[in-house]
């Protein structure tokens, strides 16, 4: 019995011992995480529709925009300098978006803002941004009630390299590592194993 007792000690020692590896890590995981906000400012095109014609015409009003935001905000070393230089040429951006509705031969409105949203886990190739809350430019084409199209305008994954920084050159080796997909895929599988080990040890007899 005592054999029994102290095998079971040993046991749960170990197991402590690799949760607080993995908690350690994924600790450490969670803060670039929660940090990567202050980094990024997103492009999210959303179509007025699900319809193939709007869901096309979306696709259209994307490449305008990030041909004009291209231009714009060239030379952008911050997410801070992107905005601003966006900021002050929303119509710009607005009356580019529109005059490719007019040649498509359509009329919706467009909107074009910067806001503070959620966003969903979104990966982009092998490139993944995690949930949170994001500074983005939104652009809204008529009800907005379609699918949208998101990337990340600062660091660039959708405008030309000499456009302005890359990911590389602004994430910390820590954040480059949450937006990595596959890296991203096993720290998520390791906080779902830590949950079930932790409900599993708390059900081990004495």
């Amino acid at each position: 019995m005592k054999f029994l007792q102290h095998t079971s000690c040993l046991f749960r020692a170990a197991m402590c011992a690799l949760v607080l590896a993995v908690l350690w890590d994924v600790t450490a995981y969670g803060a670039a995480c929660q940090t990567l906000p202050d980094q990024v400012l997103r492009l999210h095109v959303v179509a007025a529709s699900d319809s193939e014609e709007d869901q096309a015409l979306k696709l259209a009003v994307r490449d305008e925009v990030l041909a004009v935001v291209a231009s714009l905000g060239s030379g952008a070393q911050t997410p801070f300098e992107m905005q601003s230089a966006l900021c002050t040429h929303l119509e710009t951006i607005q009356k580019a978006a529109e005059d490719v509705i007019r040649q498509q031969g359509h009329g919706e409105a467009v909107q074009v803002f910067f806001v503070d949203m959620m966003f969903p886990d979104c990966v982009y190739g092998g490139f993944v941004l995690p949930a949170g809350n994001y500074r983005a430019l939104r652009v809204v084409i008529g009800e907005g009630k379609g699918h949208n199209w998101w990337c990340m305008l600062f660091p660039s994954l959708c405008l030309p390299e000499a456009t302005v920084s890359q990911p590389e050159e602004v994430f910390s080796e820590a954040q480059q590592e949450v937006t990595n997909a596959q890296k991203y895929e096993v720290k998520f599988l390791a906080v779902e194993w830590l949950k079930q080990l932790t409900h599993a040890l708390s059900g081990v007899e004495e």
